[in-house]
């Protein structure tokens, strides 16, 4: 409406779900020009940015080829981009492999940027992909760190993209990052408490923070398993109080986090075998069946992720 001031416009309709907003862009051509604006769409990821869980849940099954083929896709609007070749398997031929991915926002330079490490016969080289130009870079940036082993699950969080690495000289992990604007690596220290340990440690982002997710098992009468969170503040890690998970010899790891404080979470039944999807509230323990099952665990398995709708790509 030609009434409503601009501002007070653009403030209504970003608060609007994407399935709407793909629909209020047919109403008019001015609408249509407004929803697909950058700056609309950078107002609306910046809102949904401000949740503290995730829309939907994401199941993908299937292998990757990471290094031959990638693909930017946003499941919000059923829109994907394939990437160009990398520069370097023109460069090494099949004489390179990826170890790590990352991907986020540039918020100095406004851009999206996909980030990846991979390893040849003569080291380790860095390449930096940018939506907005379409194209690959290589960058001298290295990582501070030899390993290659690098765990495939990271976390993005105001510009920077985190990983877990295992260093073996001396035997511990590391965290790395990567700062999209500045294309920097830095190191940062884990806990002292979780240095050494040798159970599974992963990296996501809890309530805007930096997080680490300790999992761990105590002997009770039987196996329990819990959650150790280590929450990232004001360059030092904060213990936060321990998520108990359901009893019976369950294996879990957390996957996303619901708006009210829920935890989704994968769980192995039948000797261990088989995986399904369940949602669990730390608080009262109660654990409900989502009714999703995630296959054996021998085969080819489905991976499950958490995320917050954008209209990124759709211009």
């Amino acid at each position: 409406p030609k009434d409503i001031p601009h501002e007070i416009l653009l403030d209504i309709i970003a608060k609007l779900p994407v399935k709407s907003l793909l629909k209020f862009r047919c109403v008019c051509k001015s609408w249509h020009a407004l929803i697909s604006s950058p700056s609309f769409i950078s107002a609306h990821l910046e809102r949904t940015a401000m949740k503290s869980g995730c829309d939907y849940l994401l199941v993908h099954s299937g292998n990757r080829d990471c290094l031959s083929r990638t693909y930017l896709w946003n499941p919000s609007i059923r829109k994907f981009k394939r990437l160009p070749k990398s520069l370097n398997r023109d460069k090494y031929r099949y004489s390179i492999a990826t170890i790590a991915l990352g991907f986020g926002l540039d918020v100095g330079g406004n851009d999206y940027k996909v980030v990846r490490i991979a390893r040849f016969s003569h080291g380790i080289c860095v390449e930096v992909y940018s939506l907005g130009l379409d194209s690959w870079r290589i960058i001298n940036a290295l990582p501070p760190v030899t390993s290659d082993v690098w765990n495939e699950k990271w976390a993005y969080l105001n510009g920077v993209v985190y990983w877990i690495v295992q260093e073996f000289s001396p035997d511990w992990r590391d965290i790395i990052s990567f700062d999209m604007e500045n294309e920097v690596f830095q190191r940062i220290m884990l806990p002292d408490r979780l240095l050494t340990v040798t159970d599974s440690i992963s990296i996501r982002v809890l309530e805007k923070s930096l997080s680490l997710f300790h999992h761990r098992k105590e002997w009770d009468r039987g196996y329990r398993y819990y959650y150790d969170i280590w929450v990232l503040a004001m360059d030092s890690w904060k213990m936060i109080p321990t998520i108990s998970l359901p009893a019976k010899g369950k294996i879990a790891w957390p996957l996303a986090f619901t708006a009210n404080g829920g935890v989704h979470f994968t769980t192995r039944y039948e000797n261990w075998q088989h995986r399904k999807l369940e949602l669990c509230d730390p608080k009262s323990e109660q654990v409900t069946d989502t009714g999703i099952k995630l296959g054996t665990y021998s085969r080819t398995r489905r991976r499950i992720y958490g995320y917050s709708e954008s209209l990124i790509l759709l211009n």
